[in-house]
């Protein structure tokens, strides 16, 4: 059987790459976190403001936490033949990235900003549904 074409972005990355991307990934996982608390904490001492939104504080809470799991994976044990996402979570990722495309839609003027959010979330959202699928298949060499 002749080798399969290997493509520079799914190639196993170098470990001091995968350990500086996990760094990255768990400093804005512990931003997420920090800025989510703050949120809450302004929320209960009576501000209204945008920020301290509850939704907006918990997905910040959420969020981080997930990045920084991920981030700490990377960095203890940079194991790049395993999955980043697993399935269930590739799936509400995806999803997610989705919803927050036809979030940014309901409150966003600005017509070039909009094409921006959903080229970028919903192409996400869509390219994860696609792995996902891929995976769930049996037919993807990504992981």
């Amino acid at each position: 059987m002749a080798d399969q074409p290997r493509f520079f972005f799914f190639d196993q990355p170098p470990p001091l790459f995968v350990r500086v991307f996990g760094l990255g990934f768990a400093v804005l996982g512990g931003f997420g976190i920090y800025a989510g608390i703050k949120g809450f904490i302004a929320l209960v001492h009576g501000s209204h403001a945008a920020p301290a939104d509850p939704l907006a504080c918990t997905i910040g809470v959420l969020g981080g936490a997930w990045a920084g799991t991920i981030g700490l994976r990377f960095l203890i044990a940079p194991d790049t033949a395993r999955p980043v996402l697993s399935q269930p979570l590739l799936f509400l990722a995806s999803l997610g990235a989705l919803a927050g495309t036809a979030w940014f839609w309901t409150f966003t003027d600005a017509p070039d900003f909009r094409l921006k959010l959903t080229l970028e979330f919903g192409g996400a959202g869509i390219l994860g549904l696609v792995l996902w699928w891929s995976r769930r298949k049996g037919r993807s060499r990504l992981g």
